[in-house]
């Protein structure tokens, strides 16, 4: 899920994750929804830094019906796609010192709900995110073959409802000399509480999608188009 060719820990911005177990989550543990496939100590955003490089191909998706499809929980309420106050609204974009991605990705807006585990609304909760471009690279290569992160990333809260928007570009899939790994979005709380930091939203429709982490969060995906054209959509409801 990070950049990296290289086994132990790989440090993305500011962040240290361990390939190996990031793998065997995504690759080997069966399908559920719940949080946390990475786990950074800090969000990328910021400075860049450098982390070794990836080498992916952008993968183009068929698209799939839409059904909204909020955490399952007995005890939350349902909830639909509603725009959030414009001050939960985020579009992805490079971090500090970085220039626009020089893959050309299709356009991806990200409705979304977050819950507590007892399902209040996470009203003000403050987050980061990031993801990789449309050709699977988080940032630019190097001379020395490393790369900076990110180039899509953003840090927001969510309104009182516990919304958010997220406007960026869809993902591409990670090819990995142990399987290849499904597009995916990774989302952080600021700061961390004891639920865990954040989680892993993995695209339901990816072609090389098969089965992901016990705390990873399956969405799903939806065309749609406006003014400016087609473009893909999601609503999931987040409950950690």
């Amino acid at each position: 899920m990070v950049p990296s060719r290289s086994e132990g820990a790989v440090l993305v911005g500011r962040t240290s994750f361990d390939m190996a177990s990031i793998r065997r989550g995504l690759l080997v543990a069966p399908l559920a929804l719940a949080v946390l496939a990475c786990s950074p100590a800090s969000s990328p955003t910021g400075p860049a830094q450098s982390v070794k490089a990836s080498v992916g191909t952008a993968v183009e998706a068929t698209p799939t019906p839409f059904v909204p499809a909020p955490t399952p929980a007995a005890s939350c309420p349902p909830y639909a796609p509603a725009a959030p106050n414009v001050s939960a609204v985020a579009e992805l974009g490079p971090s500090a010192s970085l220039p626009p991605s020089p893959a050309k990705g299709e356009r991806f807006v990200l409705e979304g709900v977050l819950l507590s585990w007892t399902c209040d609304v996470r009203a003000n909760q403050s987050f980061s995110v990031w993801h990789t471009d449309a050709h699977a690279h988080y940032g630019p290569a190097t001379a020395s073959d490393e790369l900076i992160c990110c180039y899509y990333q953003a840090e927001l809260s969510t309104d009182a409802d516990g919304r958010f928007e997220l406007r960026t570009v869809r993902a591409a899939s990670d090819p990995d000399p142990n399987g290849e790994i499904p597009a995916h979005i990774h989302i952080n709380l600021e700061p961390a509480d004891s639920s865990g930091p954040g989680i892993v939203l993995v695209f339901a429709d990816d072609p090389t999608h098969g089965p992901v982490g016990p705390r990873d969060l399956e969405i799903p995906m939806e065309r749609r188009s406006d003014a400016d054209g087609e473009y893909w959509f999601s609503f999931v409801v987040i409950r950690i």
